[in-house]
């Protein structure tokens, strides 16, 4: 007997057709829909005990005659886990929004005979750029989900400030791409002092804005001029430190914002944090790619170092 979750997606993501990849004793389908665009994701796995899976009837004091349908909650939980883990990585390479994985369609696939009465199909009520994506990268992609594991958690907050920014919740977007860069290298630091004297420590880091602010400059200057603006009032100039400053001052100003601040009151504009909240995405998205690079060159290393 097979157990299987099928959730529909919000993706922009091309696929010709139905895509099946077996992965170790999981089976994934990506199944695109009419125009070609992803939008039901499924996994499924073998059953060892089927048994739990049994129906019975009873009689409820207030809802009368009603079934009783037994689950596997280690298999359900494994598959949901499953289906996390994917949204974070196909949010992060493809353009995909969400999986909708809370409200999944449960299916129970009898394989012998004595499991047909266990088959049960259980459905609950409920303009970006197109990504294509191939049979190819969806394998590779799986192939390297436990390697990328520990970076799940760093992706779906990645995921959130992206949807964040697309719908122009600019603080929402900056507060969850801070999260990544703060959960990643402030080193359980919390003051703003200490906060800054540990991302410049890490020298990727300070690489990486380096590297943005080359790659800002050539696509839309304009939100480097308008952060450049903001520093220039203070009579600094924007470079690494500053923007590093900038980055832990903006997250501190939202954390502890009092509603009868006016002065405070009249910057929590969305609009205000444009500009701060691309540049931070963009530095985010850098640093995942960086740690998600770390990984692999691990990998390498302790392959060279078994042969």
């Amino acid at each position: 007997m097979k157990f299987a979750l099928t959730c529909d997606v919000k993706s922009s993501i091309q696929l010709a057709d139905e895509v099946v990849v077996k992965h170790g004793d999981r089976e994934y389908s990506f199944i695109p829909d009419s125009t070609n665009t992803l939008h039901r994701v499924k996994v499924g796995a073998d059953v060892d005990r089927p048994e739990r899976f049994t129906f019975s009837s009873l009689q409820h004091p207030t809802f009368g005659p009603t079934i009783a349908m037994g689950s596997d909650s280690e298999i359900y939980e494994a598959l949901t886990h499953e289906l996390q883990e994917l949204e974070s990585l196909l949010a992060f390479s493809y353009n995909l929004n969400r999986i909708y994985w809370e409200h999944p369609r449960e299916e129970r696939i009898a394989e012998r005979p004595e499991e047909r009465g266990f088959e049960f199909h259980l459905v609950p009520e409920l303009k970006e750029a197109r990504v294509p994506i191939t049979e190819g990268e969806l394998t590779s992609l799986l192939n390297n989900k436990e390697l990328l594991s520990p970076l799940t958690v760093v992706k779906s907050f990645w995921r959130e400030a992206r949807n964040s920014y697309n719908a122009s919740r600019y603080i929402s977007a900056f507060v969850n791409s801070f999260f990544i860069l703060e959960g990643l290298y402030a080193n359980g630091k919390y003051g703003k002092k200490e906060v800054c004297r540990q991302f410049l420590a890490y020298q990727p880091f300070v690489e990486s804005i380096t590297r943005l602010f080359a790659m800002v400059q050539q696509e839309c200057p304009a939100h480097l001029d308008n952060l450049s603006k903001v520093r220039e009032r203070g009579g600094k100039t924007l470079d690494v430190e500053e923007f590093t400053t900038l980055l832990v001052e903006t997250r501190a100003d939202l954390s502890h914002f009092i509603f009868r601040d006016l002065s405070k009151r009249a910057r929590l504009f969305e609009e205000s944090y444009w500009s701060i909240s691309f540049l931070c995405l963009r530095l985010a998205t850098i640093l995942i790619e960086h740690e998600s690079d770390l990984l692999f060159q691990k990998r390498e290393i302790l392959r060279d170092s078994t042969t």
